[in-house]
């Protein structure tokens, strides 16, 4: 009786572990049962989310398709209107002439004023009713008697520029031909006058600021600004 008692005590206590572990167990399973849903919801989350994400990457790709036509149209606009500007541009030069000659007066030196004579008149001017066009020459001959008559001439020019021009003036004449050469025309510039008439001035100036600037050095920097 006595080891009958004993080996029930013994199943009641394997028992009583079997319940706490069954118990154990049990919340085990409810966690991975918690857990699982818990899953299961982020997984449809994400699933909703990645078919979204597709969607989205499908509409994108499609507006990247449209925009590549678009630019595709716009980029023929582009070079459609880019031959015609060249057209009229060279058709701009072409009615101006292609063989244009300008003239400019430089500043008389303060050795060339003569400072005893208030009457003095430079011997070049530019006549103000020239519109920028000619250039007057006031001149002294001697005729058959000896006697010191006056011998004015005046010359004409596609453009004349007073002593009081800058070099800025000078380059806006002539930065439309900077363009033709840009554009693939054959362009030749270049100063022709006697020695400290100004070529060299007029045409590299002084790096000493901006406002004096020559043609050369200007036309450099459009051609840098066009590129």
């Amino acid at each position: 009786l006595r080891r009958t008692k004993k080996q029930k005590t013994a199943l009641d206590d394997e028992l009583t572990d079997s319940k706490a572990e069954l118990r154990q167990l049990k919340t085990s399973y409810n966690k991975l049962v918690e857990d699982t849903a818990d899953h299961t919801a982020k997984y449809q989350n994400l699933n909703t989310l990645h078919e979204a994400t597709v969607k989205e990457l499908g509409e994108k790709k499609a507006m990247i398709v449209q925009k590549d036509e678009e630019l595709a149209i716009g980029r023929e606009k582009i070079d459609d209107l880019e031959l015609a500007r060249r057209q009229l541009h060279n058709t701009i030069m072409e009615l101006k002439g292609n063989i244009r000659v300008f003239c400019r007066v430089r500043p008389l030196l303060e050795s060339e004023i003569p400072k005893d004579d208030s009457a003095f008149v430079p011997p070049i001017s530019v006549p103000s009713d020239s519109l920028n066009k000619d250039v007057k020459v006031l001149q002294s001959a001697v005729d058959v008697f000896g006697k010191k008559v006056a011998n004015n001439q005046q010359f004409s020019f596609d453009h004349v520029f007073d002593d009081k021009a800058q070099q800025s003036d000078i380059f806006e004449e002539v930065r439309m031909l900077v363009q033709s050469a840009l554009d693939g025309y054959h362009v030749c510039i270049f100063a022709y006058g006697q020695t400290g008439s100004g070529k060299t001035f007029t045409m590299e100036g002084s790096p000493d600021s901006e406002a004096t600037m020559g043609v050369i050095p200007r036309t450099v920097f459009q051609i840098f600004d066009s590129a």
